[in-house]
């Protein structure tokens, strides 16, 4: 059985945690980043990975010619993200993914990542472990909400 690609509507990060990371200055911090707890981040930094600013160079190393499609540049970022930051407790790695190049993107339009470009969740039927994952995240962004004052 293959392993699922990646997918931004994966992530369970809410919307508004997405883009105040998004749009805030970035940090050394790895735990700044949505999704990544002290786990994830002690698991990123034996990899090499000790900053914020190093988690995107490998981000945007992963675009090594113009001929890679923005799909095949995050599919490679989450592949390798999936291989680092693996075992128990890490099931939001979509949610870092999709909050890093987001980002990025930001500074680096060119990159055209475009998360619409992604089918739609409606668009097939959901199993059982896709809808419960979207029950989380639906969850989690409005305990998000009641926790920032009911921002959307």
């Amino acid at each position: 059985m293959s392993e699922k690609p990646f997918h931004p509507a994966d992530s369970r990060v809410p919307e508004d945690a997405k883009n105040d990371f998004v749009h805030s200055p970035t940090t050394c911090a790895l735990t700044d980043i949505p999704a990544i707890g002290p786990a994830a981040a002690r698991l990123l930094e034996a990899a090499g990975i000790h900053t914020q600013y190093q988690l995107i160079a490998k981000f945007l190393s992963l675009k090594d010619s113009a001929s890679v499609s923005p799909i095949e540049h995050v599919e490679r970022f989450f592949i390798w993200y999936k291989s680092v930051v693996h075992g128990p407790g890490h099931n939001n790695r979509a949610g870092t993914v999709h909050c890093i190049v987001s980002k990025v993107q930001l500074k680096y339009p060119e990159l055209n990542y475009n998360p619409s470009v992604y089918p739609s969740e409606g668009s097939e039927e959901l199993t059982e472990e896709e809808q419960w994952a979207k029950e989380r995240r639906d969850e989690e962004e409005e305990e998000y909400r009641r926790q920032h004052g009911g921002k959307k």
